[in-house]
């Protein structure tokens, strides 16, 4: 079964590297050339982020290099766009 297809050339990227489902029910499709949501939220990256972390209504994205961004209030915005944490 494909739940996922870029047939229609709608997704950024050709490998899927991980899926995340937020509390609202949105899915988080991270690809190597950037996010897509399916659902009510937008994100503009072409970055290939590979995993998404959240707490207290707020998303984390975690590079493929191990880097961190931090996505502002998810709940309270149409369009969403991230700050990069400082290096540890």
């Amino acid at each position: 079964m494909i739940l996922y297809s870029n047939f229609n050339r709608t997704f950024k990227g050709d490998k899927i590297l991980n899926i995340y489902q937020d509390t609202d029910g949105d899915e988080w499709v991270m690809t190597n050339k950037g996010i897509n949501i399916i659902g009510k939220k937008q994100i503009e990256s072409d970055f290939p982020f590979r995993k998404v972390i959240e707490s207290n209504k707020h998303i984390y994205l975690i590079s493929t290099s191990g880097k961190a961004c931090h996505l502002y209030s998810i709940k309270w915005q149409d369009q969403i766009y991230g700050n990069p944490l400082p290096d540890r």
